[in-house]
């Protein structure tokens, strides 16, 4: 499988874990910064008109080879985009590529 374009990754991450593994916990005081990632935003449309707190605000996508500082989001990270508005990691997908690895991951904010 072929890594994601850099081209796509135009979008920069900072991420704060909780630091007791738990949901409502604590997050870290520091944050990490991901370069070269991809968001799309979830469509108003899927999701009808009015947006909930429990609607999607997109995903996040972070690919292992071309997203400097790339790592596995854990559930209930602090994810900010751009600079934009804190949201929450409610879900991370692990994609494996046929050979031995990680391709890519995919975070599900909201």
């Amino acid at each position: 499988m072929m890594q994601i374009p850099p081209a796509l990754l135009q979008s920069t991450a900072t991420v704060r874990v909780p630091v007791d593994g738990e949901w409502g916990g604590a997050l870290s005081d520091g944050a990490r910064t991901i370069t070269g990632v991809r968001f799309e935003r979830a469509s108003s449309i899927e999701y009808g008109d009015c947006v909930s707190s429990d609607s999607p605000q997109g995903t996040l996508y972070i690919d292992a080879a071309n997203s400097a500082g790339a790592f596995e989001v854990p559930e209930g990270s602090e994810v900010v985009v751009d600079g934009g508005n804190p949201m929450t990691a409610v879900s991370v997908r692990t994609c494996t590529a046929l050979g031995p690895g990680v391709h890519h991951w995919e975070v599900e904010l909201r």
